[in-house]
């Protein structure tokens, strides 16, 4: 039995478990175990040992102390989210333990907003920024490509330069040691919000993000496709890019570039890797611009991200 991901079905099988007594309201019991259930969806599947079977049942039907059985079991195998995530929350995690922010020096830290619609027993997308420049952790980046009221929106910013850039970095082999600084601040994303959605997790930059995000599809192309699936390259990319079809088919990506700028030919052959691998490519020029992620283009995202990108997605069944 498999529901729809977008209800969070917790699909498990607890062989060893003793039996307990479920009673519906009319007073029929059955002495079974839990085999799935789906809170959201209010549905519980019961493996009767006695027949040899499994009963759907809804739990809407059920006593109320047998809800509350369906409910402890549910509370240990489904993680909750931290206390401070809720609706329009705003959050800066820091991590003492890692090299200080690239920008201002300061601690090492990332920087939440929590949607408006959040809830904790559905699926939610995740939009993750990455800035230019030097980089900073404004959230700001996110919320302008996906608005305020269905993407946790995270900003991260960049771990000490060290006197190699991006550009030396794409080179060399060393955005990998950017991405474990990355990967270490989004784990503990997820941890605290254990129910972001796995059919929709995007991430996109400007400029040095967007070379960040090509980097790391050429550097740590598996890692980086297990955590994301939609990508935004704003005037920015890799050089030679070649990513692999078997990770990359069927994702989502928006590569838009300024119609003077110098990133241009960068951020086209970004998109023509991104279709090679078998991508589902969005393009956009700005015209008149040049090194820019001008407003009516990332209106232009938000657009295609709300109306394209997460009605397809929540349609898929990835797990």
């Amino acid at each position: 039995m498999r529901a729809h991901p977008l209800f969070a079905l917790l699909l498990l099988t607890i062989s060893a478990a003793s039996a307990d007594t479920f009673t519906n309201k009319e007073g029929v019991s059955l002495e079974g175990k839990i085999v799935t259930a789906d809170l959201p969806n209010g549905e519980v599947t019961i493996f009767v040992d006695k027949y040899n079977k499994e009963f759907p049942l809804k739990i809407a039907d059920l006593a109320p102390e047998s809800q509350a059985l369906i409910q402890a079991w549910w509370d240990e195998k489904h993680p909750r989210p931290a206390d401070w995530v809720q609706p329009n929350a705003a959050k800066t995690l820091e991590f003492p333990d890692l090299p200080n922010c690239n920008h201002d020096d300061s601690v090492a830290a990332c920087k939440i907003h929590i949607p408006a619609n959040y809830d904790p027993n559905k699926p939610v997308p995740l939009m993750v920024w990455i800035a230019g420049g030097k980089g900073n952790h404004n959230i700001g980046g996110a919320t302008s490509l996906a608005g305020t009221d269905d993407f946790v929106c995270v900003a991260l910013p960049y771990p000490p330069f060290e006197g190699r850039d991006i550009f030396d970095r794409q080179k060399d082999g060393g955005l990998a040691e950017f991405w474990t600084h990355h990967k270490t601040m989004l784990d503990a994303v997820h941890k605290a919000i254990p129910n972001i959605d796995p059919r929709l997790r995007a991430i996109g930059g400007f400029s040095n993000g967007a070379h960040s995000i090509a980097g790391y599809l050429n550097q740590v192309e598996e890692d980086f496709a297990e955590t994301f699936n939609v990508y935004v390259f704003g005037d920015g990319g890799a050089y030679e890019p070649d990513w692999q079809r078997r990770l990359q088919k069927d994702k989502h990506a928006y590569a838009c570039w300024g119609e003077t700028s110098d990133n241009k030919k960068m951020t086209v052959e970004t998109a023509d890797a991104a279709e090679s691998a078998g991508m589902i490519v969005t393009r956009s020029e700005m015209a008149d611009t040049g090194h820019k992620f001008i407003p009516e283009e990332k209106e232009k995202v938000k657009t295609w991200l709300l109306e394209t990108v997460l009605p397809a997605r929540l349609s898929s069944q990835e797990d």
